[in-house]
Parts: structure tokens; sequence; C-alpha cells
């Protein structure tokens, strides 16, 4: 695939995509590109907000209620850990214990822990655990299998 950059000063940003075929390499490029506007909505003090996938360290479930940490608060999400670890998982998101998923991009330094776990300390100082169960996974993920 040829990929074209012109930078035109004050000119409209724009991707135009030209093919022959919708072939299965057309439609990853459309589905990256897609994933740029994915946003979770979370509660904010009983307003909406919508978080860009960057801002959110980690989100757990807790008691049947999912919740976004950010470096800037704790936010209420209407939505499944599972769902969300699913719908972002192209943005660096991996599910790392039953009730925790995290934003890889957050991640500053990694410890191993006893029983094969580990301890990952995030971007804000605050530390998690990656259990067992999802350690492999996590590992795989940073040698980009």
């Amino acid at each position: 695939m040829k990929v074209t950059l012109r930078r035109e000063p004050g000119a409209e940003k724009e991707i135009v995509v030209r093919y022959d075929v919708m072939d299965d390499e057309v439609h990853a490029l459309l589905e990256l590109l897609s994933l740029r506007e994915k946003r979770l909505a979370v509660d904010d003090g009983g307003a909406l907000r919508l978080l860009d996938p960057p801002e959110i360290l980690y989100c757990e479930s807790v008691d049947d209620h999912t919740y976004a940490y950010t470096a800037s608060g704790v936010f209420g999400v209407g939505q499944t850990l599972s769902a969300i670890a699913e719908a972002f998982t192209q943005l660096g998101f991996l599910r790392c214990s039953k009730s925790m998923a995290v934003n890889l991009h957050a991640i500053e330094a990694l410890k191993s822990g006893d029983n094969g776990r580990i301890f990952a300390t995030l971007a804000n100082g605050e530390h998690i655990l990656v259990s067992r169960r999802y350690a492999k996974a996590l590992r795989d993920r940073l040698k980009g299998e």
C-alpha cells in the first residue's frame, strides 16, 4: 500500500483512500481510522463526559459497577469491563485481572511478583497487580505478538 502525505498550509485535514477492491487491507485501514474517534462515555457528577482513551489509566469493576480512572479523577461507566476491554483492545487496553483492564500506554514500570504475578506502576504513580492468569497476555502484547 502506497502512503502519500502532503503538507498544504491552510488546508483542511482530509484522508482519501483509493482502492480497486475492498479487501482485508482496506478494511483494516478503515478500522484503524475509526479507532481515533472512539471515546468512553462516563458520568461526571451527573453530567455526561466523553473521555479519550489515552486519558484513561485503567478501568475497574467493583460491586457490579465499572469505573474509569484518570489522572484527574474517577468516573462511573455504564458499560461492562469486558465491553470496554474489547472495544479498546486495539488502542492498548488489556484485561489484567478479573476486575481490571489497564491502558498499556499508561504503564511506566513492571516488576515480577510471586506466583507469576506482575506489579505495574502507572504514569500517576499508582500500582496495580496483573494476575498470573493475565500475565502471559501482557508479556505477549509487550513483545508485539
